[in-house]
């Protein structure tokens, strides 16, 4: 099994069950209305959270958590070029994208909100087309899959196959590639959408190569990366209507329109919504372009690329769900109740309690339980099935 794919997080919200005199255990896990029961044949042999040893030295109550889900909305884009395959590997670059994404929700739906859109979207006519001053092929995308909930986890050691992720795996599974590569306007159209979300919403962008379609009638050569695709290009510019060949439709719609694109994502991270960019290399890598949508997003990586360069299924998968367990678990924990003394709270990883420590453990400050380096570092990894918060022992120090 892949150890990626493996390693979850499941934030067990305490029961809040106040004991007194002889210690009590929290109630046992209990999986949500519509999962199933224990006696149900789908829940045999399923693995529950660990008990947590706290000894009869203090009387003991689990600390309630905030559940916040955060938001992942994917970008994906669908043009022709995404029929190409991958540098490494029989996959083309569409299908990588299909499995990684359902991998990702698959391992950690659970924990998610997500939702996505596809570009280009549907060929509209030639009349529309003319009307609305839109090259064929660059018809803006939308929402292909509506933002909601993924499905609850009954238990640790299953992965999710509930309503929502069959939905959402049947809608990936039947995308189809065709057209160019209309980001701007694409990103324009479903801006409102996420603007409307409440709570941390991030975008994550899955692209082959430059955004095109812009509203320009024309760029330089340098600007079109049809160079080579014909004859005539090597030494002409085949995004002018004067130089391109007549197997050239539409020349200006071929030009790489990133300032436009980068504006979209700038826009987007300054009300709050970050967007992680990944490229999947093919013949022609497009990097000052994927570079600035990078920066632009908010998670430009170090080195000459700044986006997520991948050039296989594997590096694909394992990106995505690297990116998806940052969002996903978070090392800032919210409090619904305050514990009646913060120096009597402990917190527990898997059944083992993690000191208090600001440089390796964990600190509190009013309603909120930070985590910090090497506590913060598991708990981002995906190594931690649990967490849970007991408050009434005398807190544990580095």
């Amino acid at each position: 099994m892949n150890l990626l794919r493996a390693t979850r997080l499941s934030l067990l919200l305490g029961l809040g069950c106040a004991c007194s005199g002889e210690v009590e255990r929290a109630p046992p896990y209990q999986p949500p209305q519509g999962q199933g029961g224990a006696s149900s044949p789908s829940l045999v042999n399923c693995e529950q959270p660990p008990e947590i040893d706290d000894g009869d030295a203090c009387d003991s109550t689990t600390v309630n958590l905030v559940q916040r889900r955060p938001t992942i909305y994917f970008v994906l884009d669908t043009s022709g070029s995404m029929l190409e395959p991958v540098v490494s590997g029989n996959d083309t670059k569409l299908e990588a994208a299909q499995t990684a994404l359902r991998t990702v929700i698959e391992d950690i739906g659970h924990r998610i909100n997500f939702g996505m859109a596809t570009f280009p979207g549907t060929a509209l006519d030639q009349y529309e087309l003319y009307y609305q001053g839109i090259a064929q092929g660059c018809e803006p995308g939308s929402e292909v899959f509506e933002i909601q909930a993924g499905d609850e986890q009954p238990c640790l050691n299953r992965f999710i196959s509930g309503p929502v992720y069959r939905k959402f795996t049947r809608l990936v599974g039947g995308l189809v590639a065709s057209g160019k590569t209309p980001l701007a306007p694409t990103l324009n159209l479903i801006a409102p959408t996420l603007l409307r979300r409440e709570g941390q919403t991030t975008v994550v962008l899955l692209t082959d190569g430059h955004p095109n379609c812009g509203k320009e009638p024309s760029c330089s050569k340098e600007e079109c990366p049809l160079t080579g695709a014909y004859l005539e290009c090597i030494d002409a510019n085949c995004c002018s209507d004067e130089e391109a060949p007549p197997e050239v439709t539409n020349p200006s719609s071929y030009c790489v329109d990133g300032p436009d694109s980068v504006e979209q994502v700038e826009q987007l991270r300054a009300a709050g919504i970050d967007t992680y960019v990944i490229g999947l290399l093919g013949e022609a890598d497009f990097d000052d372009v994927m570079n600035n949508l990078a920066v632009a997003g908010g998670h430009a990586r170090e080195g000459d690329r700044k986006y997520f360069a991948v050039e296989e299924l594997n590096e694909l998968t394992e990106v995505m769900l690297d990116i998806g367990l940052t969002i996903s678990h978070s090392c800032s924990i919210e409090l619904t109740d305050l514990p009646p003394n913060a120096h009597t709270l402990n917190v527990y990883f898997d059944g083992q309690v993690v000191p208090s420590d600001a440089v390796d453990g964990w600190t509190i400050a009013k309603d909120v339980v930070t985590l910090h380096g090497e506590a913060c570092s598991m708990v981002k990894s995906g190594k931690v099935e649990q967490v849970r918060l007991i408050s009434g022992c005398e807190t544990i120090l580095r």
